[in-house]
């Protein structure tokens, strides 16, 4: 007879190294037998204590805490993020059309918004890469912003990528994943766009210098 499966139970969002070592675990004690783990869409907590409810690091397809994980994706801490889970954090979307000032400052930015309810990490400026995902594509590197863009009195809080050396990428309407590897610093509202235009210059080569070293 053929054994049944091994059915492991529990709010898989995102697996992380204690996940690993449940699965691991249940492997072990059946390796012949198929493994299923059983996850909850939505957030149990979303349920029975919506006021509750954490903000969840992934969109419900399958980090060791995921408490721990969350704040440091929340401080932008993805060193922190990839110890506990072995993986870059990754934000996925659509790309939507902003205020093209990206394109007339000389920075076109890939524009994500930021759906109600998704880990989404604090305001400011970070490092890592950009990829298509409607087919096979490279890993860009990109300088990436979050926030609400403050010196254009911005409301909407969004994520922006800007794919270094590039301002030929048509990805409107296109699905990417954007992979957080560091912060540079935290959002600033400028003066005028002569401080911010330099200061976008200055942040392409922290993000050139940093992903050349990773």
């Amino acid at each position: 007879m053929n054994a049944g499966p091994v059915v492991v139970i529990g709010n898989f969002d995102g697996v992380h190294r204690g996940h690993v070592a449940l699965l691991r675990a249940a492997r072990s004690a059946e390796p012949a037998a198929p493994l299923v783990a059983v996850t909850f869409w939505p957030h149990p907590m979303s349920v029975v204590r919506p006021d509750q409810a954490p903000p969840l690091l992934t969109d419900g397809i399958q980090p060791s805490s995921s408490t721990l994980i969350r704040h440091a994706v929340l401080e932008g801490d993805f060193g922190r993020v990839r110890e506990l889970s072995d993986q870059t954090f990754r934000f996925s979307g659509v790309v939507v059309r902003g205020d093209q000032r990206g394109r007339e400052l000389g920075f076109p930015t890939a524009n994500v918004a930021v759906e109600p309810g998704m880990a989404v990490p604090a305001d400011g400026v970070y490092a890592g890469w950009v990829t298509r995902l409607d087919g096979p594509s490279p890993r860009w590197p990109a300088a990436i912003s979050v926030g609400s863009n403050p010196t254009f009195e911005g409301v909407q809080r969004r994520i922006e990528a800007y794919v270094l050396d590039r301002d030929d990428l048509e990805l409107y309407g296109v699905e990417i994943a954007i992979d957080f590897y560091a912060r540079l610093r935290g959002q600033v509202k400028y003066a005028g766009l002569g401080p911010l235009i330099e200061q976008m210059h200055h942040d392409v080569e922290d993000v050139r210098h940093l992903l050349q070293a990773s």
